[in-house]
């Protein structure tokens, strides 16, 4: 076990730091309380008729090659190369913190922030093999302000860290690699001090990293289809379940709300939730029966929990362009309903991912802002907002015809305001009225793709300034960019 302590010079001090965490052991009980169930039993399929070519259209602008005189070819790559380089000096850094401490891309991001010491606390992890934990105080009544930080590298794999997560019950961290890595530390939400508490054994790799909403529980997504689920606590770190069912690798998974089910989803194209006590699968969405000949299912690249006004509904991206709306209740009756099909874009699929127009990104409105809503965010560069009572498409958000927005790589809801916020490929941060579908802020200063946006919402008792949101993203320029936005 090791430690440390976060300051400016290049050899920290060495500290021994464990937090004291409270362990939960009823937060997986079942429950047989009442759930709102959708009374509409059949699939709905909607189609947003509102969509245009011109929506494809955007991603296929190219240089066309030129013959000057009989002079040497211009090929598209040269002139592409010298529009990025025009577009790059152009940039605008509006960021009020740059963290440039990894060598490759960065793959994962995840924060927390102290009210009481003014402390920002971000994990960072990337294609260097290398994770970070950076610290940023807020002593400027200026705004924005200029954020100074200090950091130190607290692992090191021997492939690229694609997973970081903060539990939300207690100061434990835990990150993980490609190489199947797991690392757990208990980070001081008011100090700079650290410690690793412990190393996961088991999975081969890291796909995502998803902790219980309550408590000191963990869970893990692999590429060979299974997920881990782990104690987190300072004192045990044992395994408690491994999930087995899925064909293909994991993308993505999460608790439910209530923490009474576990959801994994991949590449096979289904959707699974799983007892966290047992281990067993209770439902299976868009399985294909064993020697059917119909086509499987493309994969799903993201997902949500937690929607609707008793959060028991979950939503999927997939390849093709679609979202599935499931619910899945607290009685083992209420579960295995798709309550609909979202069609963000009929010109998607999973064979001709460069044009695609896959759902890249999914999130539900929060409750107390309007329960019937949700979003879609694709390789299309399209942001949709939904409405759950009749599955329409409210809005379509979409950057203007002469600004390429690049494909949308993550998406957030406001926690009490109608406002979405967008990651693309582009590099740029869009905040969006979810009531107009109008673009209300653009962020800029990343010189590459966005591949990961973590965001706090802070009200005016929490900071200095009136209510403010800390979104912090990591590209493949190498950088970690902490954007403060009223």
């Amino acid at each position: 076990m090791s430690g440390g302590d976060l300051t400016s010079s290049s050899k920290p001090h060495i500290v021994s730091s464990y937090a004291t965490v409270a362990e939960s052991s009823d937060t997986m009980e079942e429950d047989e309380g009442d759930v709102y169930v959708d009374p509409n039993d059949e699939t709905i399929e909607i189609l947003d008729e509102t969509a245009t070519d011109d929506t494809n259209a955007i991603l296929s602008t190219a240089a066309a090659d030129m013959d000057i005189d009989g002079n040497d070819v211009v090929s598209s790559e040269d002139v592409k190369a010298e529009d990025d380089d025009n577009m790059e000096r152009k940039i605008e850094d509006m960021s009020s913190a740059v963290i440039n401490v990894h060598s490759d891309s960065v793959y994962a991001v995840s924060v927390r922030f102290d009210r009481a010491a003014g402390l920002l606390t971000v994990a960072s992890g990337g294609g260097d093999d290398s994770a970070y934990i950076s610290r940023l105080n807020f002593p400027s009544p200026s705004f924005p302000p200029s954020l100074t930080f200090t950091s130190l590298k607290v692992c090191s794999a021997s492939d690229s860290i694609s997973a970081t997560s903060f539990a939300n019950a207690s100061d434990i961290l835990v990150t993980g690699a490609f190489d199947g890595f797991l690392a757990l530390f208990s980070v001081s939400r008011s100090s700079s001090s650290f410690a690793q508490i412990g190393v996961l054994e088991g999975p081969p790799d890291v796909e995502f990293i998803s902790h219980h909403p309550t408590g000191d529980v963990v869970l893990i997504g692999c590429s060979d289809g299974t997920a881990w689920m782990y104690s987190s606590s300072t004192k045990n770190q044992n395994c408690m379940q491994v999930f087995v069912g899925h064909e293909g690798a994991l993308s993505t998974g999460a608790f439910t709300a209530d923490g009474r089910s576990a959801i994994t989803a991949g590449i096979d194209g289904t959707v699974r939730v799983w007892a966290p006590k047992t281990g067993m699968c209770k439902k299976v969405f868009g399985d294909v029966p064993h020697g059917a000949t119909v086509e499987p299912l493309p994969g799903v690249h993201s997902l949500v929990v937690g929607g609707g006004a008793e959060r028991q509904l979950v939503l999927a991206g997939r390849g093709d362009g679609t979202a599935w709306v499931l619910h899945v209740g607290k009685k083992a009756a209420d579960v295995g309903r798709i309550v609909g099909i979202l069609v963000h874009s009929s010109e998607a699929s999973d064979e001709d991912e460069e044009n695609a127009g896959g759902v890249e990104a999914v999130g539900f409105c929060n409750a107390e802002v309007n329960p019937n809503w949700c979003a879609t965010g694709g390789l299309d560069g399209i942001v949709k907002v939904w409405d759950l009572t009749n599955l329409s498409c409210r809005h379509t958000c979409a950057p203007p015809r002469n600004e390429y927005g690049g494909g949308i790589t993550k998406l957030c809801w406001h926690a009490w305001h109608p406002t979405l916020y967008t990651s693309s490929s582009d590099g740029v941060v869009r905040l969006w009225d979810a009531r107009s579908g109008a673009c209300k802020k653009t962020l800029t200063g990343h010189t590459d793709m966005i591949n990961t946006m973590d965001i706090l919402h802070l009200k005016a008792e929490e900071t200095m300034y009136d209510e403010v949101d800390i979104i912090t993203t990591g590209s493949d320029d190498k950088t970690v960019r902490v954007f403060i936005a009223k």
